[in-house]
C-alpha cells in the first residue's frame, strides 16, 4: 500500500489519558489530508528508562488508489522523556512541515521547548493546564524564545464567536454602543467530558479576547457557587463580565449558550444558541427607542477534531490570540474547571 503525508503531526500526551479522543483528533485530520502521525506517549507505569517504538500504517479513508498514512507510537517512562527528540527525528519526513499538539501542561516544562525546535508550529491544550494565567505565561514564553508559531485548541473553538461579535459590531454605531458596555453575561455549558473538564476556558478566553480588544482595566474578581465575576474599568467607568455555568447534555463541555450584554445608554444585544439546533445562533437588540427583529446566525456544524485542523492549516500567530494570552496572564490564580475558592483567586 503506497504511503503518503503533507506534513509531520506529533501528538504528545500520557498514555491513557484522553487516549480515544486523541486518536479521534488524530483520525479527523488524515480524513482530510494524508500526514505522518507520531504519537508520542508518556506510561508513569513502565520502568523510568523504558521506551518502546511501533509503526503501522493508518489506510486514508476514501482515497481510491489505497493511500495509507504511517503512524508512529513511541511509548516512554518518565525518565525516558529526555530522549524523545532522538527518537522521534529519524520518522520526520524531511522537507515537509513539522506541527507538534503539546496536550500536557506547558508550566515549567523544558522538553516541549526541545520539541519546539524540531516544528514549525506548536498547538497548546489549555484544557491540560489547572492554572490558565500560569498556562498563558508559559505559551508567551515559549512563543518569544523558540521562535515558532503556537496556537490552541481552546482558542479555535472561540472563532465562530469572535466572527459573529466582530460583525455585529462592525458598523460604526454598533461598535459605540459595545464601548458603552455596563454588564456582560456569559453562560457556559459545565457538563465535562472524560477528555473536556476544564469547562470555564472557553468563556474566559472570549472575556479576554472582549476585554483586550476594547482596552478594559482588569480590578479585581469575584466567585461565588454558579458565578465568576470579573471587574473591569473602561476609561473610569466600571464594567462587570459575568461568567455563568448551566447544564445541557446535548452541548460539548464548556460551549457559549448565551450572551448577554447591556450599554450605559441601557441598550441591550442578546445572543442565544438554540438548543436543538446548536449551530444556529438568534440575535436580539432592544434601544430605549426601538426593538429590532431577531437576526439568525449559523455557526459551522462541529466536528470532533474540528478545531485542530483549523490550527493546523492557520499560518502564523494571531496577534488577537497573543493580547488575550497577554491578557490572562495577568490575572489572578484561575482554575478553568470551576472549583469555587475566594475573591482573591480561584484555586
Amino acid at each position: 500500500m503506497q504511503t503518503g503525508g503533507l506534513f509531520n503531526l506529533i501528538i504528545y500526551s500520557k498514555k491513557g489519558e484522553r487516549g480515544d479522543y486523541i486518536r479521534s483528533l488524530a483520525n479527523k485530520i488524515i480524513q482530510k489530508f494524508p500526514s505522518r502521525l507520531l504519537f508520542v506517549l508518556v506510561d508513569p507505569n513502565q520502568k523510568p528508562d523504558y521506551f518502546q517504538t511501533t509503526v503501522s500504517q493508518e489506510p486514508h479513508p476514501g482515497h481510491p488508489q489505497g493511500m495509507a498514512c504511517d503512524s508512529i507510537e513511541i511509548i516512554l517512562g518518565e525518565s525516558a522523556q529526555q530522549i524523545a527528540p532522538l527518537l522521534i527525528l529519524p520518522h520526520l519526513i524531511s522537507d515537509l512541515p513539522v506541527y507538534l499538539l503539546w496536550m500536557l501542561d506547558i508550566k515549567e516544562n523544558s522538553l516541549s521547548k526541545e520539541l519546539e525546535r524540531l516544528a514549525q508550529r506548536i498547538i497548546f491544550d489549555s484544557e491540560a493546564a489547572e492554572d490558565l494565567p500560569a498556562f498563558a505565561r508559559s505559551a508567551l514564553n515559549h512563543y518569544k524564545q523558540a521562535g515558532c508559531a503556537i496556537a490552541d485548541l481552546n482558542w479555535a473553538r472561540m472563532e465562530s464567536w469572535r466572527d459573529l461579535l466582530a460583525s455585529t459590531f462592525s458598523p460604526q454605531d454598533q461598535l459605540r454602543a459595545l464601548e458603552k458596555s455596563k454588564e456582560i453575561h456569559l453562560t457556559y455549558n459545565m457538563i465535562p467530558s472524560p477528555h473536556l473538564c476544564h469547562t470555564r476556558v472557553q468563556a474566559i478566553y472570549l472575556m479576554a479576547w472582549l476585554a483586550s480588544r476594547l482596552n478594559w482595566r482588569f480590578e479585581h474578581l469575584t466567585n461565588d457557587r454558579k458565578d465568576l465575576s470579573f471587574f473591569y474599568t473602561n476609561n473610569s467607568t466600571p464594567v462587570i463580565i459575568t461568567l455563568s455555568s448551566a447544564s445541557c447534555t446535548s452541548l460539548s463541555p464548556g460551549t457559549i449558550m448565551s450572551m448577554h450584554l447591556t450599554t450605559t445608554d441601557h441598550a441591550s444585544f442578546t445572543f442565544t444558541r438554540h438548543l436543538d439546533f446548536p449551530h444556529q445562533i438568534t440575535l436580539e437588540i432592544t434601544t430605549p427607542d426601538q426593538c429590532y427583529l431577531p437576526s439568525q446566525f449559523i455557526f459551522a456544524k462541529g466536528e470532533a477534531g474540528g478545531s485542530l485542523l483549523k490550527e493546523v492549516l492557520h499560518k502564523g500567530t494571531s496577534a488577537h490570540f497573543l493580547n488575550v494570552l497577554e491578557h490572562i496572564s495577568q490575572l489572578p490564580l484561575l482554575c478553568p474547571n470551576g472549583k469555587n475558592s475566594s475573591s482573591q483567586g480561584i484555586v
